[in-house]
């Protein structure tokens, strides 16, 4: 059964790729920069995902992936929708470069609590949306900057003018479990590109 993908080489990833791949705990993948539509829905052992070089996320693509807990996508600037869904013990996405950011496509069906938006410049979600998890959204710019941001979907403090470190995380931020992970996997990132 497979457990790991480390792939080097990789530039995409197809839709459904790695679909229902039960026993997968462990992404890497440091040339990807697109993730297909379902590319590992249902990898309910996924537990740590390095996509460094990722600038776009397919629908569905990592839903109900139900141990994942943290994710940073440094690179991401698109989301399709309900990337997350199901992912019930996600509950910190990093994401750094993505501008305008539709809440739908992060947040529809998953349990994700915390948003670190470091370059974020528009919020959009549906009419209807409902997002009674959240609790904290971080953003760069001041309130009135995000005037037409739907915030009656979201059951969280907003904090605006925040600063950010080159990881995406918000000053300031407790991420302490999260971010001895992520000091670790960027180093490895950078000995395998001074490598090359």
């Amino acid at each position: 059964s497979l457990s790991e993908v480390s792939l080097p080489n990789a530039t995409s990833i197809g839709g459904s790729a790695f679909y229902y791949c039960g026993s997968l705990s462990e992404v890497s993948l440091p040339n990807a920069t697109s993730i297909g539509s379902s590319a590992f829905s249902y990898c309910g052992s996924l537990s740590e995902v390095s996509l460094p070089n990722a600038t776009s996320i397919g629908g569905s693509a990592f839903s109900h992936c139900s141990i994942l807990k943290d994710i940073r996508l440094p690179n991401v600037t698109s989301i399709g929708n309900s990337a997350f869904y199901g992912c019930k013990n996600l509950k910190r996405i990093i994401l750094p470069k993505l501008s305008q950011v539709n809440i739908d496509n992060i947040l529809n069906g998953s349990k994700i609590i915390t948003l670190d938006l470091a370059e974020c410049t528009e919020i959009t979600a549906s009419v209807s949306a409902s997002y009674p998890d959240m609790e904290d959204i971080y953003l760069p710019g001041n309130e009135n900057d995000y005037t037409g941001a739907p915030w009656g979907a979201v059951n969280a403090t907003i904090h605006y003018n925040c600063e950010f470190d080159e990881n995406g995380i918000h000053v300031g931020a407790d991420y302490s479990d999260f971010f001895d992970d992520l000091i670790n996997t960027t180093i490895e990132e950078q000995e395998e590109n001074e490598g090359e």
